[in-house]
């Protein structure tokens, strides 16, 4: 991975600028949303959660952490090993059922314009960490 810290910098810092520019836009009418969600679709939200997560670099040494951490010391079979990684999966799947399904709830409780601001807010910070990150592949 660090053979290849410049692009993964790059890229990291391109689509942080993106998903800036794209939170940072007003938000649309709920029928709007829902032609958007509709048309869209869960497969293009999963590969875009996990070009996200592939990203990022501290999450990709956080997991090689953990399962060197959790590894016995003279290895694990192949069953074991996926039996491992499909844990974390899954574990990972419901954090973030659970996350989404709080949100999701609780939007409402939020105002229209409350929820403008956080999402203008949102788009500055995360375009500014892409800038950031952009800089970091570029200059190093």
């Amino acid at each position: 991975m660090l053979a290849h810290e410049k692009p993964l910098h790059v890229a990291a810092g391109l689509f942080l600028m993106h998903l800036g520019l794209k939170i940072f836009r007003p938000e649309k009418s709920n029928n709007e949303v829902a032609k958007a969600v509709s048309v869209r679709g869960w497969r293009q939200d999963l590969v875009t959660s996990v070009l996200l997560t592939l990203t990022n670099p501290p999450t990709i040494i956080m997991f090689a952490a953990v399962f060197t951490a959790l590894a016995p010391a003279g290895g694990l079979e192949s069953t074991g090993a996926l039996a491992a990684v499909a844990g974390v999966f899954a574990g990972s799947l419901l954090w973030w059922c659970i996350v989404v399904a709080l949100v999701s709830a609780f939007r409402h409780a939020v105002g229209r314009n409350a929820r403008n601001w956080i999402d203008r807010i949102s788009g500055i910070v995360l375009a500014s960490l892409g800038i950031a990150e952009l800089g970091r592949g570029i200059s190093s």
